[in-house]
């Protein structure tokens, strides 16, 4: 293995599971998950069945965290 990944190997990933997972997703997906974050007719468990449809794995109080985060307030 080189110098150079090995060093590559030793990154941490940055931010929450979560984040990581938004930043797998396609640029519709994404844009879409973020319109999510401040739509008042979207509750957070809706938000949650849908992303555990899509394949991520997230429970009520990360997304309620994560809409704070992006500017939904109830």
């Amino acid at each position: 293995m080189s110098l150079k990944d090995a060093l590559h190997a030793e990154k941490k990933p940055r931010g929450s599971k979560f984040e990581q997972w938004i930043a797998t997703l396609d640029d519709d997906d994404r844009k879409a998950l973020l319109a999510a974050a401040v739509d008042p007719e979207l509750s957070g468990q809706a938000i949650v069945r849908a992303i555990q449809a899509a394949g991520g794995s997230v429970n009520k109080d990360t997304i309620s965290n994560w809409r704070r985060a992006h500017g939904f307030t109830r």
